[in-house]
């Protein structure tokens, strides 16, 4: 995989992690399988399209997963009352 790849998906993650609250991802796992399903999901495809190379479409991938993430973090905060 080249670093151009390798850089937009360390970008896309240190972007995520500044909203991480712990116990996010086990909530989103135990409370939301539908959610936790769809997290997997676009994890492959991140996969996927970096493998191939894929610019264009790997950036699309990680600007859908970055949007779910912050979305279940709103919900997680909602929710639990963890702000």
């Amino acid at each position: 995989m080249d670093s151009q790849l390798t850089n937009l998906i360390d970008l896309t993650l240190r972007e995520i992690s500044k909203g991480y609250v712990p116990g996010t991802l086990k909530w989103i796992k135990k409370t939301r399988p539908n959610d936790w399903t769809k997290v997997l999901v676009e994890e492959g495809m991140i996969n996927k399209t970096a493998l191939e190379g894929d610019v264009v479409s790997l950036k699309e991938t990680l600007s859908t997963y970055q949007k779910l993430i912050f979305s279940l973090y709103k919900k997680f905060k909602k929710e639990t009352g963890d702000v």
